[in-house]
């Protein structure tokens, strides 16, 4: 009966401890995953996201499955509707992105380091690799 007290109470620490070091470990997490555009403004689960700085080819009605996580997928439309762009597109796209990182000057913020954007064309592959990264120092001040 004693070893069995004993046993249940080992087994109780165990279990106590894994949950305890949880709370440690996601102490330090941070409390939002974003999206940053070329002027550095976050949005969490972007609904658009503009290829280029001011002009050109960009992506909405954006749903995502898997945000906040070490993968996402965004789903939505790939528009060129600008003057230069050449001939109107409206296609399906899919965004992943992976990879979870913080950000130094933003402690509670993290970005997803890669992305790949997929156009759906059959006429063509469209593929386009993206890099995340976080603002720099200052960046609340620009």
């Amino acid at each position: 009966m004693k070893n069995l007290a004993r046993t249940s109470f080992v087994a109780l620490v165990a279990i106590s401890s894994l949950f305890a070091f949880g709370a440690t470990a996601g102490a330090d997490a941070p409390k939002k995953v974003v999206y940053f555009d070329y002027n550095y403004q976050e949005s969490v689960k972007p609904g658009s996201i503009y290829l280029t700085a001011n002009s050109g080819p960009y992506l909405k009605k954006l749903k995502w499955t898997g945000w906040g996580t070490n993968k996402s997928i965004g789903r939505g439309r790939f528009i060129s509707d600008c003057a230069s762009c050449g001939e109107y597109e409206n296609k399906p796209v899919t965004v992943y992105f992976r990879k979870l990182i913080k950000c130094k000057y933003a402690p509670n913020l993290a970005i997803y380091r890669y992305g790949l954007i997929h156009v759906k064309d059959p006429t063509r592959k469209r593929t386009l690799r993206w890099n995340g990264s976080c603002p720099p120092k200052g960046w609340q001040n620009f």
